[in-house]
This record gives C-alpha cells, sequence and structure tokens, in this order.
C-alpha cells in the first residue's frame, strides 16, 4: 500500500470515529455546518475535508474500497452516516440571537407584561382613590360606630384586590 492511499486509510478511519461520536452526541456537532452537510449523502461524505482532525476528501469508489476493507465495511460505514445524520438532524440548531423571529416573541412577550402592569396600576389608583374616599367619609361624617365603618370599606377594598389576584 503507498503512501497515499495509507493515508487516505487513516483519514477514511477519522472520518468514522467523527461520525460515531456525531451520532452519539449530537450537541457536540450541532454547530459543525459542514459535517452536517456531509451526512446527508455518500458522496459529500466521501469529499468531506476537515484538516483538523486529519480527514481528506476523495472519490466515493475510493472511499468505499477503503471502508470495505475496515471493521463492518461499507454497509456499517452507510449505517453509521445515516444514524449520525438522524441525530444531527433531530438536534435542533439554537437560533441566532436577535433574529427576526426573536425580536417579534420578545415583542410579544414585553406587550403582555406591559398589559398586565397597565391593569394592576388601574387597580391600585382605584385602590387608592377608595382609600382616600374612606378616609374623608371618616372625618366627615359624624358615625356611631367607625371601627365596623371602617372595616367593612376595607373588606370591599380587599375583593377588589382578591379579584386582580385571581
Amino acid at each position: 500500500m503507498d503512501g497515499k492511499r495509507r493515508a487516505t486509510k487513516a483519514s477514511v478511519v477519522q472520518l468514522i470515529e467523527l461520525l460515531t461520536q456525531a451520532a452519539n452526541i449530537p450537541s457536540e456537532f450541532s454547530q459543525d455546518d459542514p459535517l452536517r452537510e456531509a451526512v446527508k449523502t455518500q458522496v459529500k461524505l466521501a469529499a468531506y475535508c476537515n484538516e483538523e482532525r486529519g480527514i481528506v476528501g476523495c472519490s466515493l469508489n475510493t472511499f468505499k474500497a477503503l471502508a470495505c476493507t475496515l471493521g463492518e465495511g461499507f454497509t456499517g460505514v452507510e449505517a453509521l452516516r445515516i444514524k449520525a445524520e438522524k441525530a444531527l438532524s433531530r438536534r435542533p440548531r439554537p437560533r441566532v440571537a436577535n433574529s427576526r423571529r426573536d425580536l417579534q416573541e420578545k415583542k410579544a412577550s414585553l406587550q403582555k407584561i406591559i398589559a398586565s402592569q397597565d391593569r394592576d396600576l388601574q387597580q391600585l389608583s382605584l385602590v387608592i382613590s377608595e382609600m382616600k374616599s374612606l378616609c374623608n367619609h371618616l372625618v366627615d361624617l359624624d358615625l356611631i360606630d367607625r371601627k365596623a365603618y371602617y372595616e367593612l370599606e376595607i373588606s370591599r377594598i380587599n375583593q377588589m384586590l382578591q379579584k386582580r389576584r385571581k
């Protein structure tokens, strides 16, 4: 076996290891777009290059011939490719921050919060005006039982607040 063929065979071994890792731990490879693209077809897988991992591309026929000399043969490599493709496609890629969809979702969420805070503000304004009214009545009116009147009005205000919490 000449040097180039030996290097290509080592490359195929590295590629099989990479496919195994991608199939078992897809989260590590979800950002690797060239790999995600390469596992889609046999031709793309054979042509896949990754210098960092020592993987060089070759023709499909060379890839098949070298894969047949290893372990489970080309059918095993093909099954591993399909398994890796399913694992990588099943793993959703994270959305880009500040994409249009993210911004629309954030806007809708903030609008809901604002609407809720508006209702709370109106409710608090109403309670404050009721409390002011109660204070004026307690000062101005000549009541026999001020404490009973106060408790009645406070219970009514508490009921108003309870409606909001539900």
